[in-house]
């Protein structure tokens, strides 16, 4: 079934690297910095400009809606630029989020009816109309994306939306602001996907990081490596992430035979004393061809893969490698 867009509240991507990737690549957009730094414009005046939307806002700095240039949902525009910025190879992302802005999901005698061919509609000024506010749907565009992913990755993809019940709002109807809120809420409440979202986000808290290269041992290839957090020593959800994973004896599936609980006393210790999360591992490949996906569960509610996983052995060799050669031309030795 096809769905309408709700409230017609465009979003914009912004930046904050100074490269020109865009132009360089001819990617069909372009990166606008002013020459002068200090004429930068604030996230604000950013997204003020994105959503100056005809005839409700007027141009901001000579800018208007950002679905004008057909990326009403820039999904795409992120990914690619991840994926051009870290040099990621077409490598997945370990989670994407985005966020919706309301539809009406129509029925299905609607949807015939928009379906069929008038002599009105099959003229070329209401089909380019058409068309023109087809690039507002954002629900379009993620759809469009969905069907280019594998089934293997669709799990990390995560569209948060919201049904209107009734008629769409109008941009500029502020009264209805509380009541959208009041339906947010609930809808957050009885959303399967919101925990999907939230399993996915605190599996990529935690990534891998090799102490060096491998030993080679009775025709395997032998690693170690520590499980790391991005909640550094100094955040408060630390301390309760590790209480969490203790209390749920959760685990680090290494492969489909070995696991570690992912957190022990000691560590429980040394974290409450200031220092960081780090789990000791070790595992065994038998080639560089071969994968690593390290996966946590007890804190998810199925097994979610950690950040960067899957990823192959070799490219992990790589990256310690490159390491290893910025150490020796910089003198500087990782504790």
């Amino acid at each position: 079934m096809d769905m309408k867009l709700g409230l017609r509240v465009v979003v914009c991507i912004t930046c904050e690297y100074s490269h020109m990737i865009a132009d360089i690549f001819n990617s069909g957009y372009c990166m606008i910095r002013p020459e002068d730094k200090k004429k930068e414009l604030f996230a604000w005046q950013a997204a003020r400009a994105s959503s100056a939307a005809p005839p409700y806002f007027r141009s901001f700095g000579g800018y208007q809606d950002g679905g004008l240039g057909g990326h009403n949902n820039p999904i795409n525009l992120a990914i690619w630029e991840q994926d051009m910025i870290w040099n990621r190879s077409k490598k997945q992302p370990d989670i994407v989020v985005s966020l919706g802005t309301g539809f009406i999901q129509t029925t299905k005698e609607a949807e015939e009816n928009s379906q069929q061919i008038s002599f009105f509609n099959s003229r070329c000024v209401p089909r380019l109309f058409a068309s023109f506010l087809n690039l507002f749907v954002g629900e379009s565009r993620w759809r469009e994306l969905c069907n280019t992913l594998s089934p293997q990755v669709r799990d990390r993809y995560h569209r948060l939306n919201v049904e209107f019940s009734g008629s769409e709002p109008a941009l500029d109807d502020t009264q209805v602001i509380p009541g959208l809120r009041q339906h947010v809420q609930w809808h957050v409440l009885a959303n399967n996907e919101i925990k999907q979202c939230a399993d996915n986000l605190l599996a990529s808290l935690f990534y891998i990081e090799l102490d060096g290269l491998p030993i080679f041992d009775r025709a395997l290839f032998v690693y170690q490596g520590h499980i790391l957090c991005r909640l550094g020593p100094s955040s408060n959800g630390l301390q309760v992430l590790a209480a969490r994973l203790r209390e749920r004896r959760a685990k680090f599936h290494l492969d489909f035979y070995r696991s570690v609980f992912a957190i022990d006393s000691d560590m429980i210790i040394d974290i409450k004393a200031g220092k960081p999360f780090s789990k000791t591992i070790i595992f065994r490949a038998r080639s560089l061809a071969d994968s690593l996906d390290i996966k946590i569960d007890g804190v998810v509610s199925r097994q979610r893969s950690i950040s960067n996983c899957p990823d192959w052995i070799a490219n992990l060799d790589a990256e310690v490698s490159k390491g290893i050669m910025i150490s020796e031309m910089t003198g500087f030795q990782k504790e």
